[in-house]
């Protein structure tokens, strides 16, 4: 169930979260731009932005009204699975450093899922979100543990990092700074 205020809506039959536009929802659900806003940009793929203003150029959150709604919806979803808000925040910074918030980033989409894990390449934003949830209650409980014990967006984004995602250069300085953003939105 998810907190009051929060809704379901069901376009194009995927199941996404209210409080995000129309334009914005069919871009994330269809994997492409949203052409309402210009702007976004800049190099890389998935797994390592080098700055804060840094998103690839080929993804869906490409422009800061999609990254928005994909970082509201990851941070609402997980707070309707019990996270309080910085626990979620922090799952959030760190498929803000892996992916810039693309769901249809290329190696593994939001969380870089690679052998096996996550929902699979071209799933959905949902289906990706389900997929890391169901990773928390089985093989990953004991990050999902760890991650309940945190109380700040900072302390969320680095337990999540260093047990969820194992990146080989973490950037933990930036998944950090991600992650106390969507705290505050």
């Amino acid at each position: 169930m998810l907190p009051l205020g929060f809704a379901m809506l069901i376009v194009g039959g995927i199941t996404t979260l209210a409080g995000i536009t129309g334009s914005t929802i069919h871009s994330v659900v269809q994997g492409k731009p949203d052409k309402s806003k210009a702007g976004g940009g800049g190099s890389g793929g998935g797994g390592s932005t080098s700055s804060l203003s840094t998103t690839p150029s080929s993804a869906v959150g490409e422009t800061p009204k999609a990254q928005a709604a994909v970082r509201k919806a990851i941070v609402a979803f997980f707070m309707g699975k019990g996270l309080t808000k910085a626990q979620a925040a922090g799952i959030a910074g760190n498929a803000q450093q892996e992916s810039g918030l693309n769901p249809q980033s290329a190696g593994g989409g939001l969380f870089q899922d690679l052998g096996g894990r996550g929902a699979g390449q071209g799933a959905s934003l949902t289906a990706q979100l389900e997929a890391a949830w169901s990773e928390l209650l089985g093989p990953e409980s004991a990050t999902l543990s760890r991650l309940r014990s945190t109380s700040t967006p900072q302390s969320a984004a680095k337990v999540f990092s260093e047990l969820f995602e194992r990146p080989g250069e973490p950037d933990l300085s930036n998944r950090e700074a991600y992650a106390a953003g969507a705290y505050s939105e």
